[in-house]
């Protein structure tokens, strides 16, 4: 049986963020991963971070940064890709430029993950709030395709989001 959503109330972060720098390559010399790790960890040096460097197998050569930021009670996620003649160090310097634009903003969910939230937000029982990042035109599109199926009411102000 399907069980009943419970409202999403995600307007404050609850605590300074852990955050973890996650490196994956493949094809490529060890040195890759690491220097994309600690490329990504040394901008992050005024937080709690943990790092992981992963050689995954694959057909072809590729790198990937995953930061990941927790804030007790909301989770936020970022990434970078490479490409041929991108270098390793930039790539993680992506990903973590984006989390410190996210960690500027008082905002629980990234533009994103709003978009995904959305739907479920909408489908739950009672009232969900939100805090956004930035409210992407996929959003507002969500939005309105929402309203033309179900009767509740989307809010949006500034960088909070009311549902109900």
């Amino acid at each position: 049986p399907l069980r009943e959503l419970k409202p999403l109330n995600l307007t404050t972060r609850k605590t300074a963020p852990n955050v973890a720098v996650n490196a994956l390559y493949s094809c490529f010399p060890e040195n890759v991963g690491q220097r994309l790790a600690d490329s990504a960890s040394s901008m992050l040096a005024s937080f709690q971070t943990g790092k992981r460097v992963e050689k995954q197998d694959a057909l072809c050569p590729g790198c990937c940064a995953f930061v990941k930021a927790d804030y007790g009670n909301c989770t936020a996620g970022f990434s970078s890709l490479g490409k041929n003649g991108k270098p390793a160090e930039q790539v993680g310097k992506e990903a973590v430029s984006r989390f410190l634009q996210f960690d500027k903003t008082t905002a629980c969910v990234d533009e994103h993950l709003a978009d995904q939230v959305l739907l479920y937000a909408a489908l739950s029982k009672g009232k969900s709030e939100f805090t956004v990042e930035k409210v992407s035109q996929h959003f507002e599109t969500n939005t309105w395709t929402i309203g033309k199926f179900l009767e509740k009411k989307i809010k949006v102000e500034k960088n909070k989001v009311t549902i109900g």
